[in-house]
């Protein structure tokens, strides 16, 4: 296995393939009505795989381009000459991508500890009935030495925080028994699945590739996915009644519910008001779900099956530049490539001759006898 430009640009090529074609199974009610959350969420974590392991496996089998891919890499291999200093399109690239996602994930770390700190100055506004109640759904699920609750005026909308113990945030509003008690479940039940991790996991990709618009597709979608997946495991065994009065209790903390200490703070939250059209999307889903029949599950399992096939027989399509004999020879004259310290030669599977520079793939070599190929050395494909 072996790292390259072109199997960075097949992995990145694949993962937008695949959040296009998520964010299509997202947008679409019956789909999730009928499926489940589940095929969605098992695809986004394919996709995720798929861009952060981007090698290649030996074997691969290559589709030479002759129009496109050849632009595309010797834009990227224009040289620079800056005050002496010779650098590429490739390597500045590769400098502020870096410099940008180091920036970024520092940033949402000391936005993280601050929206933390924030927390622990609010007061603790005391209501018996409230933790009557919360007491005694926590006790139902034996988890009353696990979490605790915190009411404010300054909450928005409720959330859960921490891995291994939790405080559940709740606005400072007047609710009923029933409607507290749909609030702390859907938040336990963020908490039993470690959303608030999964959160943390998503938005680090998201600034690492900054640069790709889909990243950010994909950290909408897994947000909203993680929402609806909790919404339905909450009301699994309500009657349409209650469905109804949970979506009300949602409707009333928006309503009732004015400052917003969670901004940007990459934690799982019940509410959204800037997101309306997903907030009516859960209203839908929850709405018409109904138990998953065996026929779903089975087809359900072959999606996921057929997505995982494809995923791996992705690794074994590479596509690389296939330039034409007097294009070749125009991109370094023999006493230039004679200076590179790192050129080599692989043999590949096929018996074709892979000329390296600088440890990245240039082009396909018809006569490796020619004189400014005699002394690179040549290896074989999966030779140490």
């Amino acid at each position: 296995m072996q790292f390259t430009f072109f199997s960075f640009i097949m992995s990145l090529l694949w993962f937008n393939l695949y959040i296009i074609i998520i964010n299509s199974f997202r947008k679409n009610d019956n789909f999730i009505i009928s499926f489940t959350t589940f095929p969605l969420i098992f695809f986004l974590v394919l996709s995720a795989f798929r861009l952060i392991f981007n090698f290649e496996v030996p074997g691969s089998i290559i589709i030479e381009s002759k129009t496109i891919f050849p632009k595309i890499y010797d834009f990227f291999r224009i040289p620079l000459n800056l005050k002496g200093f010779s650098i590429n399109i490739i390597q500045i690239f590769i400098v502020i991508w870096s410099t940008v996602a180091i920036v970024l994930l520092i940033s949402s770390i000391i936005k993280y500890r601050r929206f933390k700190s924030s927390l622990y100055e609010l007061d603790k506004t005391r209501n018996r009935e409230n933790e009557r109640v919360f007491n005694k759904i926590l006790s139902k699920y034996q988890m009353s030495e696990k979490i605790k609750m915190i009411q404010h005026d300054n909450i928005s909308s409720p959330f859960i925080l921490g891995l291994l113990n939790g405080k559940i945030y709740i606005p400072n509003i007047s609710f009923s028994q029933e409607e507290l008690e749909y609030i702390i479940l859907h938040e336990i039940n963020h908490f039993k699945r470690k959303d608030s991790l999964k959160k943390i996991l998503i938005q680090s990709i998201k600034n690492i590739f900054w640069w790709n618009p889909f990243s950010h597709l994909f950290a909408n979608n897994f947000d909203h996915i993680l929402e609806i997946q909790c919404d339905l495991k909450t009301t699994s065994s309500f009657t349409d009644d209650k469905k109804i009065r949970y979506l009300e209790s949602i409707t009333k903390i928006i309503k009732d519910s004015t400052n917003d200490i969670v901004e940007d703070s990459n934690v799982p939250m019940l509410v959204n008001v800037e997101e309306i059209d997903l907030l009516k999307q859960r209203f839908r889903i929850v709405l018409n779900h109904k138990p998953k029949r065996n026929l779903f599950k089975l087809l359900s399992l072959i999606l996921c099956i057929l997505a995982l096939a494809i995923n791996i027989l992705s690794y074994f399509i590479i596509i690389q530049p296939g330039y034409l004999p007097d294009e070749k020879d125009s991109l370094l004259t023999s006493e230039e490539l004679n200076l590179q310290e790192d050129s080599f030669i692989i043999k590949n599977s096929k018996g074709q001759y892979e000329l390296y520079i600088d440890n990245l793939f240039q082009h396909i070599i018809d006569d490796i006898n020619e004189d400014e190929y005699r002394d690179i050395p040549v290896y074989e494909e999966g030779s140490d």
